[in-house]
């Protein structure tokens, strides 16, 4: 067993307790780790954009261990794709699709996931292939012709992303809008059903009034009238009541959806085959 001396435990021990506030001091603050990922996130652009995808995918994995947004997996498939790389670029697709579904189907992720798994198939194929012709090669039998290696498939030119990346995720009002429009809707025609009722029982009235104004009996057929009279006056307060209350409840969510969309612009880059794509969107 190894010792130290005496003399020599006081200056380690100081030296260690110095040594680990600066080590918990080095550590990032969370604004500073989300400007840090920002960082590497548009140095992974430029260098996507400039074809240089394995530099590319080390920034945005960098970018990602830094802030932990799934939508950088995206990217991350992106330049694997681009790179040639189906296998791994198909893990990433994955793992954004898992861990962002809600994002995943506003993008064109699914469609990426099939044609890698097409890719994938195609080259352990091949692979295959290769191995089953190598080894009837190397067979003590007569020698087999090699069969000829299969062309990739063409790429297609991928279609515009519809949002890659994003960052910001806001609620855009839609639901609201949706909502106060129905109501409003609904308070016009209880408005109108009560415009109608009012007008019928006004006119039922000047018929009561005209008949027996002169003396005539009040039979049952103006007890009959008098009853449809008040029925018809009380679906007509009945509707006015509803149709006010629709026509202010959706007024208000309308004009709150409206609200909630006025802050609900993105601005996203997307990465695409020889470059980059801007979006500036806003609901409406």
């Amino acid at each position: 067993m190894l010792s130290c001396p005496r003399h020599l435990v006081l200056p380690l021990v100081a030296a260690v307790a110095a040594a680990s506030p600066r080590a918990v001091a080095a550590q990032p603050s969370p604004r500073q780790a989300a400007e840090d990922a920002r960082v590497r996130y548009e140095s992974g652009q430029r260098l996507f954009e400039d074809g240089n995808y394995a530099l590319a995918i080390e920034e945005f994995r960098a970018a990602l261990r830094l802030s932990g947004r799934p939508a950088l997996w995206f990217d991350i498939g992106q330049a694997y794709r681009l790179a040639g790389d189906c296998a791994a670029s198909l893990d990433a697709y994955e793992r954004y699709a898992a861990l962002d579904a809600r994002a995943a189907a506003r993008t064109n992720v699914a469609e990426r996931i099939d044609e890698m798994r097409t890719c994938v198939a195609e080259r352990d194929a091949d692979a295959a292939a290769a191995a089953a012709a190598s080894e009837a090669v190397d067979a003590p039998r007569p020698r087999r012709r090699r069969p000829p290696r299969r062309r990739p498939p063409p790429r297609r030119p991928a279609p515009p992303p519809v949002a890659a990346s994003p960052l910001v995720d806001v609620d855009d009002g839609s639901t609201s809008r949706r909502l106060g429009a129905a109501l409003t809707l609904g308070g016009l025609v209880a408005a109108g059903a009560s415009i109608a009722l009012v007008v019928r029982s006004s006119g039922q009235a000047d018929a009561l009034t005209r008949r027996y104004a002169w003396g005539d009996v009040w039979d049952a057929d103006a007890e009959a009238a008098q009853a449809r009279l008040h029925a018809d006056q009380r679906r007509a307060a009945i509707a006015g009541a509803a149709a006010g209350v629709a026509l202010a409840a959706g007024l208000y969510l309308y004009l709150r959806g409206r609200e909630q969309g006025a802050y609900a612009r993105q601005f996203t880059i997307a990465p695409r085959a020889g470059g980059a794509e801007a979006t500036w969107s806003w609901p409406f």
